[in-house]
């Protein structure tokens, strides 16, 4: 009855050891997952899923429908599209713009297109003959040398996103776009390009 006994323990423990070694677990990525905990820093599988998460981000640029320099605050809607609304300056006159902005996925380095209303205008009496190409390129000598005027563009642009999905630095973006500023005016394209760094709330 012993030896039975004994036989039926020993079997039932080599049974479960077998099937402990026999099952495979999943190794679960970091990367397969949207978002992540690792040591309490967030940690994304791409910038969409950061976008998703982080839905405000307040930036300052240089160049572009800003004018000189400006800052932007961009509100994602959803995880790929965003609205845009900037204000900016340059010397003598003031810019404001509000476009829509489409993100592709990826992770680190992304595009993203952009399109919308750009308004430059100045309200001093000075001399902007020596100004901003874009304002040489819209408006004629007379306005320039007047100071006060109002500029309305189309605005269209493809760009480059860096974006930090991890570590202490997450949420940060830095771009670079190349843009069309198409004059309501008059019939002209003025080519121009900004950079910038966003932050991701």
């Amino acid at each position: 009855m012993k030896k039975l006994v004994f036989l039926i323990v020993f079997s039932l423990v080599g049974f479960e050891t077998w099937a402990q070694s026999s099952v495979e677990v999943p190794e679960v990525s970091v990367s397969s997952v949207p978002r992540a905990q690792v040591e309490g820093q967030s940690i994304y599988a791409n910038n969409l899923a950061m976008r998703d998460d982080r839905r405000v981000g307040v930036g300052i640029g240089v160049g572009g429908a800003l004018g000189f320099t400006g800052l932007n605050l961009e509100l994602n809607m959803e995880d790929a599209n965003a609205a845009l609304m900037g204000l900016g300056y340059g010397d003598g006159y003031n810019t404001v713009h509000l476009q829509w902005k489409h993100s592709f996925e990826g992770q680190y380095f992304t595009p993203y297109i952009s399109g919308g209303y750009s308004r430059w205008y100045g309200t001093q009496d000075r001399n902007l003959l020596d100004s901003s190409y874009v304002l040489r390129a819209v408006l004629d000598n007379e306005t320039l040398k007047k100071g006060t005027f109002n500029a309305d563009f189309l605005v269209g642009s493809a760009g480059l996103q860096y974006n930090e999905l991890e570590g202490d630095w997450v949420g940060a973006s830095f771009y670079f776009e190349f843009m069309v500023l198409g004059s309501l005016n008059k019939s002209v394209l003025v080519p121009a390009g900004s950079v910038g760094a966003i932050y991701y709330f």
